[in-house]
Parts: structure tokens; sequence; C-alpha cells
């Protein structure tokens, strides 16, 4: 999931390292998010990562232009450049991220959190060993708290050391 300036990308639910290391050994979710943009979606600023093994440049072009004087620093714009830089050996995580170093109006920590209005959740994928019990439980919040989800049970086809997904709602 991501977005630059349009540039979105598909669902990616079938990576075996990511259920394996952030969906609890397949006992858990992958949650497909949709970007609105009528409802100021926080997905509408997200961008991907960028995966390489040297560390990045610290901005050494403009640095350079802002001690000569061509151009002011963007302090901003290098923060924002150097969390979305991870080491190469990450790469098959294809993620992306919503960074905002502004704060909005009201706030004044140094963090916040964005409350995501419940349209943006577009589905979900259980994984297949997921307990009867948290199945049952995350299908009835479905039902009652987000009923426009549709939902999918993933299937592990050993054969073909590979997911799929069977439409259950």
């Amino acid at each position: 999931m991501g977005s630059q300036a349009g540039a979105w990308e598909p669902v990616q639910n079938d990576s075996m390292p990511m259920w394996c290391h952030y969906a609890d050994k397949h006992r858990g979710v992958v949650l497909a998010l949709d970007c609105i943009e009528a409802i100021d979606s926080p997905w509408l600023i997200a961008r991907p990562i960028i995966y390489q093994d040297d560390p990045p440049l610290l901005a050494k072009e403009a640095l350079i232009r802002s001690i000569t004087g061509q151009q002011p620093f963007d302090y901003e714009q290098f923060c924002l450049d150097c969390v979305h830089i991870k080491k190469a050996d990450w790469t098959y995580e294809k993620e992306w991220r919503v960074v905002k170093t502004i704060a909005r109006a009201g706030e004044d920590d140094l963090y916040s959190d964005w409350a995501i209005h419940p349209l943006n959740f577009g589905s979900i994928y259980l994984g297949h060993e997921i307990s009867e019990e948290n199945e049952k439980d995350i299908l009835a919040i479905l039902d009652y708290e987000l009923p426009h989800m549709s939902a999918y049970k993933t299937v592990h086809n050993s054969n073909e050391r590979r997911l799929q997904f069977n439409k259950i709602r």
C-alpha cells in the first residue's frame, strides 16, 4: 500500500516472510488499507522506503548549496528523506511510511496518533493458523463496526509454496 503523486501499488498480502514476522506466524491478520481523498486519508502522504546498502548521503549537495548561499537548507525535507531509508536486507518488506513533520492544529507534542477513518480499512486477510476464537471475534467486529470490509481466509498451498485467499465475507 502506498502513494505519492497517486502511484498506488496493489495489496501485497502473500509475502511469506511478512506473514511469519509480522502476523504471528500466520496466526494474525493483514489489513488492506484504502486511500480516500474525500476523507483526508493519512495514506495520501505515504512514501515508499528506499532500500540501499550505503547510508544516506546526509543531503551532501543540499548542504553545499546552503553553505555557498545558493539555496537555504530544507531541514524538514532532510528529515523526511532520512526516515525513508532502510538497509537493502529489508527490501522484501516493500514498506511505505506516513511521516508528518508539522504538527496539526492544536498539537504541540513531538508525536501524535492519527485517527483513521473506518472507510480506510478496505479488507482483511486472516492467517491460515488463526484460532477459531480469534476468527469468530474478528468477523463479529467487522459485522458490527466495519460492515463494508471484505474478509478472506488464507490457505497455504504447500504444493506450490504460496498463499491463496478465499473470500469468507
